[in-house]
């Protein structure tokens, strides 16, 4: 059984936070590096999975925030093969191998369905299941939703006495609504393969 997962702890303000790539982790990990003021700063490079201490943190403040799959998909798409350049004009290399690959096969977002569902499956943490990347939901606190980010995460930093803070527009990609990027098939496709995801957070096609 898998006992090591992302996570983000704070033992000053006792929060466990485990962030998932794609659901406004780098906005989250902003604000909480403004909040968290007095302890190190935390970043991407700090979210590799440590061990889950169920014994410690079972009196931390544990959440993690969700995002519908179908959505997920086509920011990631967006993100990791079409922006290639950074806000601020500068290039933006490929993260991995396989992103690099598909970047240069200049991929379709049907194929880029088809080919994370299949030969690059569990390779890369942006289109990994979002249940596997945490414990027995039933030990977390609180699952906010990224369709409710500002107003769930408020309620976080209010578990925590934290003051409200205004979270950041990072790495936000600009398309049409998802669901104009699907068709029968990869809707059928998303809808199989992320079942699980699906159905633990609530979330159906067209939300």
């Amino acid at each position: 059984m898998r006992n090591k997962y992302a996570i983000v702890i704070s033992d000053k303000y006792r929060y466990a936070w485990f962030p998932i790539t794609k659901v406004a982790s780098c906005s989250i990990t902003s604000a909480l590096n403004e909040l968290n003021e007095f302890e190190p700063k935390i970043g991407p490079e700090k979210w590799n999975d440590v061990e889950y201490n169920q014994e410690k943190l079972k009196k931390y403040f544990k959440f993690v925030f969700v995002r519908n799959p179908f959505d997920r998909l086509v920011s990631c798409y967006f993100n990791k093969i079409l922006m290639t350049k950074d806000w601020d004009g500068t290039e933006m290399p490929a993260e991995t191998d396989i992103l690099e690959k598909m970047r240069q096969d200049n991929i379709s977002f049907t194929d880029f369905v088809r080919k994370i569902t299949t030969i690059y499956w569990k390779m890369d943490g942006h289109w990994d299941l979002q249940y596997s990347r945490l414990p027995n939901i039933n030990e977390l606190d609180f699952i906010g939703k990224y369709e409710n980010l500002q107003i769930d995460f408020d309620y976080v930093c209010k578990q925590l006495k934290l003051k409200q803070f205004s979270l950041p527009t990072i790495l936000k990609t600009e398309h049409k609504h998802y669901t104009e990027y699907y068709d029968d098939e990869t809707r059928k496709i998303v809808a199989e393969k992320y079942k699980k995801d699906l159905d633990l957070f609530n979330y159906t096609f067209g939300d």
